[in-house]
């Protein structure tokens, strides 16, 4: 996926599942044709005091994008979330990235924070 250049290694996949907040079956690949055009993690988390699914990354493949492959990569998380009994699902998005919050409003989110960032190249 764009912006990842480091490998992953099984070393890496291994720690990753020894964490809290790793969800058994929460990270899905998409495939086409046997290759990897998508992605999407869900783990457990908290917000307001009630379990809740944190939704992220959501990524597509360039290639891909705008065929409503991260709308049906969302709503199977949001499936997956609903078997398992969370009352909440939470997520993240870019300020920039209009097409997600789109999205995202448009399958049930709100939102419920705002957050500012700061840079300093140095």
């Amino acid at each position: 996926m764009k912006g990842n250049l480091a490998p992953i290694t099984p070393e890496m996949v291994q720690k990753n599942m020894a964490q809290p907040e790793y969800l058994e079956g929460g990270h899905m690949l998409m495939l086409k044709d046997d290759k990897p055009v998508g992605i999407i993690r869900g783990e457990n988390d908290e917000y307001e005091g009630v379990p809740a699914m944190y939704i992220g990354p959501i990524a597509v493949l360039s290639a891909y994008q705008g065929k409503g492959l991260g709308r049906q990569l969302l709503r199977a998380a949001l499936h997956f979330a609903d078997n398992l009994e969370y009352k909440k699902a939470v997520l993240c998005v870019n300020a920039d990235n209009e097409k997600a919050k789109e999205l995202y409003l448009q399958e049930g989110f709100k939102q419920t924070e705002g957050v500012t960032a700061y840079e300093l190249c140095l």
